[in-house]
């Protein structure tokens, strides 16, 4: 799982567009979707126009449901503006504990979390009061 905030995305483009060539080499020998993996993130904005690779994360989830993995890759985007594409889950809820009681799967192996001071500290008490291990929660 990915908590991402504002500018917290920039470290995750890079996963995102190696996972969209993974996705689209769906033959290729190191294909982790063969496998099973689902990657689900969480990511709010202040405004669209803040969505720094916006253009990759809608490639990377078509690219998905094209090649037989779909909901492998799901992103849930909480931002003021109205929803602007399909392939993502929209939400008006703040990211708190109850976001986090209500939509984190305990048994996740990793949760990294990447945004401004205050939401690295909310986040990872959430996901703490929800009963994640600490070793499990990576500060990106």
């Amino acid at each position: 799982m990915i908590f991402a905030a504002g500018t917290g995305v920039f470290p995750f483009l890079d996963l995102f567009d190696y996972l969209l060539e993974n996705v689209s080499n769906k033959d290729g020998p190191g294909n982790i979707f063969k496998n099973g993996f689902k990657l689900q993130i969480f990511l709010t904005f202040g405004s669209m126009n803040d969505f720094v690779g916006l253009d990759i994360c809608e490639k990377l989830i078509q690219a998905c449901n094209d090649n037989g993995h779909e909901g492998a890759v799901k992103m849930t985007i909480r931002v003021k503006e109205p929803e602007c594409s399909k392939l993502f889950t929209w939400t008006n809820e703040k990211f708190d504990e109850e976001f986090v009681n209500k939509y984190v799967v305990k048994e996740c192996e990793k949760v990294f979390v990447c945004g401004p001071p205050a939401f690295n500290q909310k986040i990872p008490e959430s996901l703490g009061l929800l009963g994640i291990n600490s070793s499990k929660i990576m500060l990106v």
